[in-house]
């Protein structure tokens, strides 16, 4: 089979129907056990079926469809889906451009405020909204909404109420963007639309990644030191909460700050120091840096609230020695040059036994060239300590014959101000110098939009300066599936596709990955590196060139990966074809863009000379859903359904149609099926937003329609055929539910696994309410 454009037909069949077609398949009389089954028997009915269903005739029909010959060479196509992303990119940073200039125009005249008129998100009523399918929750589009930081200082200051109109108009005029959010420092967060939020008391936008990454875009490598000696199970300034625990809440915040792209390691410490270990955690985190995945921050934040404080005093040279381990561990496709490296150490005193602490930081850090920069955090005032943690921080004692001493910082904290730690340990991004890269904006890496149910989302953030300094962060999300449309619905063929990686390799958009706009809000994102999908030898120097930025054209043998129909059950088959790789850089950003093709030209069906007569085109098309448009068919019930048999219904799916989320964010109405029946039925000329194959895909699903009337077949429950142009036809005509994607389906599926072939599936229960069914689905080739 050359072409993905095949044409699936399908027949559900009731259980007990089956039955009797399999006494008429098999013998009719009884069989002895010496009885030889005929499988030519059984054959020769599976041939009935499928003239029944009507597959030779379509097969025919398709054959003597007009076609034309596409020649979209692999450049064309990548210039195209690059153009397209640009184009998206460039309109995602003029929205947080404009509330950018509104801040800093608006804040040199008017600093910010103590109040605000900003209604709060946790007060907002579920009645004053309106749920929006584009968002998967109830907003107010009118107007944007306030949080405030659980741990917020005195005095707090409200940003210019302004942005909220901005946030408005940026949404009117780019409806590809979703939530839009600007963070001030002190830890207050304006949210457009405003939407009803249930957690306010533990959200603070500050230990956001998103925040984190465009407030240090740098990556980093970071050490966590938490003392765990005797004294930290002492009361500390927060009521209730011993020292030991402000500090692990404290380090599960910055955690939680870090992007996957940085690393991190833990040590605790008493008199010895400890990592983690044992039957609960690889061995890795014991003495290397792990990347600031999902996983590893949560098996990481695992550990920390595991810690409990000793009985002994706390050595600082142990836990140091162990903190500087961890630096040694690099991974060699990590460039350590370009990264930050941080300890941060957090104690309630001073050393008590053992080596100088500072002259051990002096020792240690002569091994990696004076690279790492010394943090420290006293929960406490004792004058020593102050004393002993600030030299650390300062490096007092480093050798600068291998290098310059990195930038400290040390802070600390009193019985009055200590329920700040937590705050201050999280940012401590912001004493780290963010070089060329403090104004321009960055994408966070996918993760679940955790207010709404529309999936993985990405967020293009960039910092905000006023005359004062660092404001805050400006960000706006998007829908992972909207903006990368182009890729996840870019097929001219069977084994055509494209993908998308960012400057690490990450692998953002891909076929074999997990639909993007699918992705539950309990689900992981699956973040996987391009070189576990592009596994050829031949594809290491494209995926290389990639996270480079070049641009390159690659021929070799690859094997595609096939589902056979649902995975688990299923599995599925590798299929060798020469492949052609063309990959580019998408501009003003770290993605690269690869497209792979088989062929460089193909068959497409065309409307010119279709095979229809005048009057046939007033009936090819009835929308599934009869309630939106009145119509005089007949009704009857069957299985439970309300159906009509005068006619086919068609119903589409998101790949229909040019701009997938026209269909996908709201709900049809009257007006849309109306603009789709005159278009399609030659009534006007006017697109209402289908791709240019989709007129003449329904058309040419008319013919099974004409066929399936004149040929009754009682065995038989549901009829339909279904195309990759994103249709399908039902007879009897029935209400579909708007999720229903016959390309998700396992029979689909299985079907494009067995081209050519009657194939009959497992019983399964019928999502139409038709109970029990088997299904015999064939593939229609297109001609050419």
């Amino acid at each position: 089979m050359t072409k993905a454009n095949r044409y699936i037909k399908k027949n559900l069949i009731k259980m007990n129907i089956l039955v009797v077609l399999t006494c008429i398949i098999g013998i009719n009389s009884r069989v002895d056990a010496d009885d030889n089954i005929d499988g030519n028997k059984l054959a020769q009915e599976l041939r009935k079926i499928k003239e029944d269903i009507g597959v030779n005739h379509m097969q025919e029909q398709f054959n003597n469809f007009p076609y034309e010959i596409k020649s979209d060479t692999g450049n064309q196509l990548l210039e195209r889906i690059q153009l397209s992303l640009d184009t998206s990119l460039n309109d995602l940073n003029r929205v947080i451009n404009d509330v950018n200039v509104k801040i800093v125009t608006v804040h040199s005249s008017n600093p910010d405020s103590t109040s605000t008129s900003f209604d709060r998100c946790c007060d907002l009523q579920d009645s004053a909204l309106t749920y929006l399918p584009e968002f998967q929750s109830k907003v107010d589009l009118n107007k944007a909404c306030v949080t405030t930081s659980p741990i917020a200082v005195a005095n707090l200051k409200y940003p210019t109420e302004q942005i909220g109109a901005t946030m408005k108009t940026n949404y009117e005029y780019n409806k590809n963007v979703l939530w839009q959010h600007y963070s001030t420092t002190e830890g207050v967060s304006v949210i457009y639309p405003a939407t009803k939020w249930h957690n306010c008391q533990n959200f603070d936008p500050r230990f956001k990644s998103s925040y984190a990454a465009a407030a240090s875009p740098t990556d980093k490598d970071v050490v966590i030191v938490i003392d765990t000696s005797s004294s930290m199970r002492q009361p500390s300034g927060v009521i209730d909460k011993t020292k030991i625990v402000i500090a692990k809440e404290a380090a599960n915040n910055v955690l939680q700050t870090l992007k996957p792209n940085d690393r991190v390691g833990i040590v605790r410490f008493d008199k010895n120091s400890y990592t983690p270990a044992g039957d609960n955690y690889h061995s890795c985190y014991e003495n290397q840096l792990a990347f600031a995945t999902k996983e590893n921050t949560d098996k990481l934040k695992q550990y920390v609230f595991s810690i409990v404080s000793g009985d002994f005093e706390s050595n600082f040279g142990n836990a140091l020695v162990s903190a500087f381990e961890y630096f040694n561990s690099t991974d060699e496709d990590v460039q350590i040059e370009n990264r930050e490296q941080i300890i941060l150490f957090i104690s309630d005193g001073i050393s008590s036994p053992g080596k100088n602490p500072v002259q051990v930081i002096s020792d240690e850090n002569l091994k990696y060239n004076n690279r790492i920069a010394i943090f420290t955090y006293l929960i406490g005032q004792e004058a020593s300590a102050k004393v002993q943690l600030q030299s650390m921080a300062n490096q007092d004692l480093i050798n600068l014959s291998v290098g310059p001493k990195q930038i400290g910082h040390f802070e600390y904290f009193d019985q009055t101000n200590q329920q700040y730690l937590s705050t201050r340990l999280a940012t401590f991004y912001e004493h780290l110098s963010t070089g060329s890269q403090s104004d321009e904006s960055t994408f966070t890496v996918p993760y679940v939009d955790p207010f709404s149910g529309v999936g993985l989302i990405t967020s293009l953030c960039r910092r905000v300066h006023v005359s004062s300094g660092f404001h805050g962060v400006m960000c706006t999300d998007v829908k992972i599936s909207k903006l990368l449309t182009e890729i996840e619905y870019f097929s001219e063929d069977e084994f055509t596709y494209a993908f998308l990686i960012d400057g690490t390799g990450r692998a953002l958009m891909h076929p074999l990955l997990p639909s993007a706009a699918f992705v539950k809000s309990t689900e992981d994102p699956v973040l996987l590196d391009i070189s576990v999908l592009e596994r050829e030898q031949n594809a290491k120097p494209v995926i290389e060139s990639m996270k480079r930025g070049g641009t390159g054209s690659k021929s070799f043998a690859k094997f595609f990966t096939k589902p056979r129909g649902t995975l688990v059950n299923d599995g599925s088959s590798d299929i060798s074809r020469q492949a052609h790789f063309f990959w580019g850089p998408i501009p003003k950003s770290n993605f690269s863009v690869c497209v792979v093709l088989v062929n460089e030209s193909y068959a497409e069906m065309t409307e010119s000379q279709f095979p229809l007569n005048d009057a046939d085109y007033d009936d090819v098309f009835m929308n599934h859903d009869r309630s939106l448009l009145t119509d005089s068919f007949s009704n009857c019930k069957f299985y439970k359904r309300r159906v009509t048999r005068d006619r086919s219904c068609v119903k589409f799916s998101q790949a229909a149609f040019e701009n997938p989320f026209q269909y996908l964010d709201r709900d049809e109405t009257a007006e849309d099926i109306s603009k789709y029946k005159d278009f399609l039925t030659k009534t006007s000329v006017t697109n209402p937003g289908f791709h240019s194959t989709l007129r003449a895909s329904v058309w040419a699903s008319y013919k099974a329609e004409q066929f399936w009337k004149n040929h009754p077949a009682t065995y038989v429950a549901w009829r339909y055929i279904a195309t990759k142009a994103g249709l399908i036809r039902v007879y009897p005509g029935v209400l579909l539910l708007k999720s229903y994607d016959h390309e998700k389906r396992a029979w689909w599926r299985q079907t494009m696994a067995h081209p050519g072939t009657m194939f009959l599936t497992t019983p399964y229960v019928d999502a139409w309410g038709s109970g029990i069914v088997l299904s015999f689905v064939h593939t229609i080739h297109k001609k050419g």
